[in-house]
């Protein structure tokens, strides 16, 4: 009879761990994140601007017409109400309405110029006080980034108690008679995703850079924004819109790691989107290069895990005329001067088409990075309010009327 000798048996024992290894992870994706599906959604009809980032734990909704914050709880449910009690006047008067965030025992809402903060208290509503948003950093100015229609990636800040400071997207400024050229050289070159500011709203820090997928292909505008979101106490984690890389860093240490993989579903390569290389291509063409690009959308960290939304590139089959399409060539040459614009029949046909996109949702284990499903997502544009129970609460405004919210649950099933 045959012995197996030690090397055998060592052999033998590698393989099955292996082997078990392999069928436990193919059974954590599919067994913890196969019945992950969309449940019926829930509907709100009102004059609310839309769901943000959580205000003390609880998703929240602003009425724009009686300046009403309303906070949900984690699955969604009217929890109570604040009426902002705001001084309608002065220059930092206007509120934007889908841009706050929670800062120690206040609400802080940037203005609609996103240069500065007005604070609130968050029980009772009460206006404390402006601070206007010191935005130069090594003699370098930067703006806040605000969300926008559907091409910046949602708006997500945040306060760290420790450090005192509060985190918004900003990038450089930017002098479009510099040309579009100049701009694709330096900004994708220079430090500055996310601005640190401290409670002064002076900008102390930036952090994080574009990756190589910027720096080797100019002109993605309109593709560019950057994906935060809080990852602890101390540490952020960031992406950009065009790149398969998710950072997580560190803000006292400096300390840097990157994970991320690919969309399952992404259907074009980098070099194959379109660009916008002129100011006659930004008029023209914008809305077509988001419909004909994949692009990451959102990035969110819950308890257990990281979440990652992305889009396919699709066609866009807006047709005109010959008359306009010579007319336009001779816009884009150069051979005509001043600015030409889509109609306005033209640009909602592409607004539409651009939110009807289909999206798909990748879920990362939050300690380990592993992948542990990719998949369609059925809400375009999505906003994530919440997580309970390993159930995610997303929110999707009707494009039609930008009044009405519907709220989806993804997550194990059931109701």
């Amino acid at each position: 009879m045959n012995k197996i000798t030690p090397c055998i048996k060592w052999k033998i024992f590698v393989c099955t761990f292996i082997v078990c290894f392999l069928a436990n992870f193919k059974g954590l994706s599919q067994t913890n994140f196969s019945s992950l599906q969309l449940a019926d959604s829930l509907t709100f009809t009102s004059d609310f601007s839309g769901f943000v980032k959580p205000i003390k734990g609880l998703p929240t909704q602003f009425s724009d017409s009686d300046l009403r914050l309303i906070f949900f709880s984690n699955d969604v449910k009217p929890v109570r109400s604040v009426y902002l009690h705001y001084p309608s006047t002065g220059k930092n008067a206007r509120l934007s309405t889908t841009m706050y965030f929670e800062m120690g025992n206040e609400i802080a809402f940037l203005n609609s110029s996103c240069t500065a903060i007005n604070l609130f208290d968050d029980d009772t509503g009460l206006f404390r006080k402006t601070k206007t948003l010191k935005r130069k950093y090594k003699r370098k100015k930067y703006n806040v980034v605000n969300t926008g229609n559907g091409i910046n990636p949602p708006f997500y800040s945040f306060y760290y108690a420790r450090t005192k400071t509060f985190f918004l997207r900003i990038a450089p400024t930017f002098n479009p008679k510099q040309g579009f050229e100049k701009y694709s050289n330096t900004r994708y070159s220079i430090n500055g995703l996310i601005g640190e500011f401290n409670e002064k709203g002076k900008l102390i820090k930036v952090h994080g850079i574009y990756d190589d997928v910027y720096k080797f292909n100019k002109y993605l505008s309109f593709r560019d924004g950057c994906l935060m979101d809080r990852y602890s106490d101390s540490i952020i984690i960031y992406s950009t819109q065009l790149s398969d890389q998710v950072h997580r860093k560190n803000i006292l240490t400096g300390e840097e790691q990157s994970f991320g993989l690919k969309g399952n579903f992404i259907n074009k390569n980098i070099e194959d989107v379109p660009l916008i290389t002129s100011e006659a291509d930004f008029l023209l063409k914008k809305y077509s290069t988001m419909i004909e690009s994949p692009f990451y959308w959102s990035i969110n960290v819950t308890d257990k895990y990281i979440l990652r939304t992305y889009t396919i590139a699709t066609k866009d089959t807006v047709s005109i005329d010959s008359e306009e399409t010579k007319l336009r060539l001779k816009f884009l040459n150069g051979d005509i001067k001043g600015c030409l614009l889509p109609s306005k029949t033209e640009q909602k046909q592409r607004v539409n088409m651009l939110a009807n996109k289909q999206f798909y949702i990748q879920v990362y284990d939050k300690n380990t990075f592993a992948l542990l499903y990719d998949d369609k997502l059925n809400v375009s544009f999505p906003l994530l309010l919440s997580s309970k129970d390993d159930n995610f609460y997303f929110a999707k405004l009707d494009s039609k009327t930008n009044k009405q919210c519907y709220i989806y649950k993804f997550g194990r099933g059931g109701n």
